[in-house]
């Protein structure tokens, strides 16, 4: 976790290397995970290739879905909109897909592009999943941190309820108000230096 969190946190590419020859070491699964993080931060569309192709071939549980959820860390537009589309094209079981979405809202570098996908592929996404991946959707909510765009999330989600979803969405959306009113806070606040 400490490799990741240099790597990532602290903007550190040199463990580059590192975490691509570690794709072949899924049985050691801390490291593997890290790997994913650092690939995900730092990779190119290459890396995400060879993560989708590994996703594609595992034949096992577990590995699937780690691998499927390292993919939603990468942040270039173009590859999330990739794990996007594997929700509707039928790459990701519809089972799975609402967890890829989920992992999705928590990478600030997708949000916007999750959003914007989202709310124009809302049906296609409620005929396609379970409502209980609607309702993972529905987590993901609180990390939509698009400043200006409070009012058109909360119009757009209150006028397409989940079934089951009603309370979630309501303190989401409440989180969701909270995160933006610090962000707004925290970027206008002038940086120091103890």
């Amino acid at each position: 976790r400490l490799t990741a969190a240099r790597a990532t946190l602290g903007q550190d590419s040199s463990r580059l290397d590192w975490a691509r020859s570690q794709l072949a070491h899924p049985e050691q699964p801390e490291w593997f995970e890290a790997a994913l993080q650092v690939l995900a931060f730092h990779g190119d569309e290459q890396d995400y290739q060879r993560i989708h192709a590994l996703w594609k071939a595992a034949g096992e549980p577990n590995l699937e879905r780690r691998l499927m959820l390292g993919m939603a860390g990468f942040r270039q537009p173009e590859l999330v909109v990739r794990n996007l589309r594997e929700t509707l094209n039928g790459g990701v079981r519809p089972q799975d897909g609402g967890h890829l979405i989920l992992a999705l809202s928590k990478n600030p570098a997708a949000v916007e592009v999750l959003w914007n996908w989202v709310s124009e592929h809302w049906e296609q996404l409620c005929s396609v999943l379970p409502m209980q991946g609607m309702r993972l959707f529905l987590q993901g909510v609180p990390h939509l941190i698009l400043p200006g765009r409070f009012a058109e999330i909360r119009d757009f989600l209150s006028q397409r309820p989940v079934e089951g979803g009603r309370r979630q969405l309501q303190q989401g959306l409440e989180r969701l108000e909270i995160g933006l009113r610090l962000h707004s806070r925290v970027s206008s606040e002038p940086a120091t230096v103890s």
